[in-house]
């Protein structure tokens, strides 16, 4: 289960028709959050700082599908799963939402929360 801490931030490519459904991440006490904005029913992801940070250096090589590491996108149907390698949930989000979260990737909307999330990380181990 989830323990995000903050606000969600999403892609600023997420405008227009369908800008409330987008992928969601939110800094977590063990990495980053990813949830899927028009199903808040489904409980997020989290994934660590080196899975996210090797997703999205993936990302900005033009990967869609088929990532190595922890964090999984494949297709089903119309729509791309998100899952976590070692089985468990996932989330279901359209291509639209996708071609949306990876160009925020790509230009950068998300690494803000990416250093605050190091510096949470950071910040426990100091005060252990």
């Amino acid at each position: 289960m989830s323990t995000a801490k903050g606000s969600w931030k999403r892609s600023g490519r997420c405008t227009g028709q369908g800008a409330g459904t987008c992928v969601e991440l939110c800094p977590d006490d063990n990495g980053i959050c990813f949830r899927d904005s028009k199903d808040l029913a489904v409980p997020a992801l989290t994934f660590s700082m080196e899975a996210v940070r090797t997703f999205f250096a993936q990302i900005g090589k033009g990967r869609v599908t088929d990532f190595d590491g922890l964090i999984q996108v494949s297709r089903s149907g119309e729509d791309y799963l998100m899952c976590d390698s070692r089985g468990g949930s996932h989330l279901t989000f359209s291509s639209e939402e996708m071609v949306a979260f990876y160009g925020g990737v790509r230009d950068g909307d998300f690494d803000t929360l990416l250093k605050e999330a190091d510096s949470t990380i950071t910040s426990m181990f100091v005060r252990a």
